[in-house]
């Protein structure tokens, strides 16, 4: 064995290990940085669909869309039906910034929600660079009509069941009002206690009255709600 023993690095040695350790850091990085904005954009297209979920169960309960996210954890008034709160206070537990909170996207800057119309709404996130408008947003459209479809359909079983009920019990022509007349058969049927006076049945979820179909032929139902 030989009397002497090298110790320690040259600094050639030293020199070609840290351009290495920058080179690879310099590789590692933008890909690091890269995976967490795809965990963030992940995390926010999470949120987005819980909001989604929470604005149709608004709609459900009130017959409306929310003016603003805060309406989902704040009880509108006057109340309509509210049943929330319908978001949880954080979206995750133990990130004490802000980022977690139920109306901001994983990078702490609070959704845009926007209602198009009677039954549609836009959300909104400007992305990580927080500038909205490019490329970088995240936009989920939120569509309330199936849940009006639902509803209006259940109105209308209502109205439908208590009309047979009606015409089961009472089956002399002179009975029934005019069957042209929608107000008038609703309110036989109300004053039968065939039908809720509830004024929803008056309309469909949008504020449209409900008019009657009258029977083609003798054949066919008394009338027909539409």
């Amino acid at each position: 064995m030989s009397a002497t023993r090298r110790r320690g690095f040259t600094l050639l040695e030293l020199l070609v290990s840290l351009a290495i350790v920058a080179l690879l850091a310099g590789t590692a990085l933008p890909l690091l940085r890269k995976s967490e904005e795809e965990g963030d954009r992940m995390e926010t297209a999470d949120r987005m669909r819980r909001i989604d979920a929470a604005v149709l169960a608004f709609l459900e309960d009130c017959g409306r869309l929310p003016a603003s996210l805060a309406d989902l954890q704040t009880e509108p008034t006057p109340n309509e039906g509210w049943c929330g709160r319908y978001l949880a206070d954080r979206f995750v537990s133990g990130i004490p910034d802000g980022r977690s909170e139920p109306d901001r996207d994983a990078w702490g800057r609070p959704f845009e929600y926007e209602p198009t119309s009677p039954t549609r709404a836009r959300l909104r996130s400007a992305g990580s660079n927080g500038a909205p408008g490019d490329g970088d947003d995240l936009v989920k459209s939120i569509e309330g009509a199936p849940v009006f479809r639902t509803e209006r359909r259940r109105r209308l079983e209502v109205l439908n069941t208590a009309l047979v009920a009606f015409l089961r019990q009472y089956r002399k022509a002179l009975d029934f009002p005019s069957n042209t007349d929608f107000e008038a058969v609703r309110s036989t049927l109300v004053d039968c206690g065939l039908l809720n006076a509830d004024p929803r049945y008056r309309a469909d979820p949008l504020g449209r009255p409900f008019s009657i179909d009258p029977a083609p032929s003798p054949t066919r139902p008394v009338c027909r709600f539409r």
